[in-house]
């Protein structure tokens, strides 16, 4: 009797759990066709010049809303220049590293027969390592059985749900061990301003005393009239002319009537930065740390300055606790590998630079693999870097279209760049993505080749 049981309860559980497994499958193929829309037929149409998007979620779109992707962006472009008919099919797969990309290629180039793909690559590989034993030729059964595991559904919701309570955790610790009280996040959105005329008006009258070199009396202009409403455009002005004092001045005029808009002391420690006032930015730095222990940006900025001045252990201190409560990624360990060689702590650095190689490492593999079977089929291959960085090896990417993502997000002002980025502030929300789609729209149409 006890052994019937046994074996009914081991049967409901294997049912239950492969049950869940075919769900959780049904559930992903419905939200990517959700995300991704479903596609015409496109097979065998030499009308049609087809672009195969593939990546991870920044290629999916995560962060913005439904047609908003940089795929979905740029066929509109293409629609609204009437170069020629375009056809732009986004195959991002959330949460997909390298080697499960190389794995599903060859079904992708078949299906679709694209006359061009376009790559982002390479930012997940630090944390999802499914099928990495496979990307480096270890494929005895130990790999096998590892890779079939890691590529469940349920495993990756288990592990994904672990990692997320285990962050929310950390925040929290991160919290009460500063004693911080526990506050809502505040959202920030682009201002508007009620007055655009008055605000024009005294942008021309600032502009024409600068180039007539009163920047005294500019600069009195721009802070008399400074509020909440109009401050980016006055600080655009005084930026325009390198008048850091000025920025500086109307920063804190604004501050007064509203010390908690992160934005603003961003840019204020950026300013004083840019005069040397390294102590007086690390104080904002830290303000804005002690509001929001979960802003990882304002954490890597700060370890920065830190490092600039030579005060290594602080760093440190702050990139294991970016490591904590955010888990790895390549800058951090970068980072934190650099102080550590400062300090002559030679053994902890040589640890984090393999933990580094390792996944990059396999990047390059699958990377070189991925560019052999595309141009082996004579597709056109366009690279893209993420807005954050890129992580393939640049050899690797000689000869070939680069779309420098990164290059032209950090053109832009700081509080600009800051406002392409979703609320999770790792992926872009639909401007970003548009300007993502505009600098690969713009490399296709200036190529004259349509």
């Amino acid at each position: 009797m006890l052994k019937q049981k046994i074996g009914v309860f081991v049967l409901g559980t294997v049912a239950a759990v492969v049950c869940l497994e075919l769900l959780l499958r049904v559930f992903g193929v419905g939200y990517l066709l959700y995300r991704r829309g479903f596609p015409d037929d496109l097979k065998d149409n030499p009308a049609v010049y087809k672009i195969l998007c593939l990546g991870d979620s920044f290629t999916l779109g995560v962060g913005a809303g439904k047609g908003e992707d940089y795929p979905a962006q740029l066929n509109g472009m293409f629609k609204e220049s009437g170069l020629r008919k375009f056809a732009v099919i986004n195959e991002g797969v959330g949460g997909q590293n390298s080697s499960e990309l190389l794995y599903s290629l060859d079904k992708k180039l078949d299906k679709y027969k694209p006359d061009m793909v376009v790559l982002m690559m390479g930012m997940i590989d630090g944390h999802n390592m499914h099928l990495h034993n496979w990307a480096l030729g270890q494929r005895g059964w130990p790999a096998k059985l590892s890779s079939w595991f890691t590529g469940l559904k349920i495993y990756k919701l288990f592990n994904y749900t672990g990692l997320s309570l285990e962050r929310l955790r950390n925040i929290q610790d991160v919290k009460q061990e500063a004693d911080f009280t526990k506050k809502e996040t505040i959202q920030f959105k682009p201002l508007v301003s009620t007055a655009k005329q008055k605000a024009d008006s005294i942008v021309n009258e600032a502009r024409r005393l600068y180039r007539d070199g009163q920047n005294e009396k500019a600069a009195e202009v721009l802070i008399r009239a400074s509020n909440k409403e109009n401050v980016w455009e006055y600080l655009g002005i005084a930026k325009e002319y390198k008048a850091y004092e000025t920025e500086e001045r109307i920063i804190k005029k604004v501050l007064n009537a509203d010390a908690q808009d992160e934005w603003l002391r961003f840019t204020l420690a950026k300013i004083y930065l840019m005069q040397n006032k390294f102590y007086a930015a690390e104080k904002v730095f830290k303000s804005i740390l002690e509001n929001n222990p979960d802003n990882n940006y304002i954490r890597f900025d700060l370890a920065c300055l830190y490092m600039s001045l030579n005060r290594y252990d602080n760093a440190e201190e702050l990139l294991k606790d970016s490591i904590r409560v955010h888990g790895k990624s390549p800058r951090a360990e970068k980072l934190l590998a650099y102080c550590y060689e400062a300090q002559g702590k030679t053994i902890e650095a040589g640890a984090l630079h393999e933990d580094i190689n390792s996944y990059r490492r396999v990047t390059d593999l699958n990377f070189s693999a991925i560019k052999n079977k595309i141009l082996a089929r004579n597709i056109r291959l366009v690279i893209m870097s993420y807005p954050q960085g890129n992580y393939v090896s640049e050899n690797l990417m000689h000869g070939l279209a680069v779309v420098d993502n990164l290059k032209s997000f950090n053109n832009l002002p700081v509080f600009e760049k800051n406002r392409l980025f979703s609320a999770d502030d790792n992926h872009c929300n639909g401007q970003g993505y548009k300007l993502i789609a505009e600098n690969l729209f713009n490399y296709i149409s200036g190529s004259g080749d349509f």
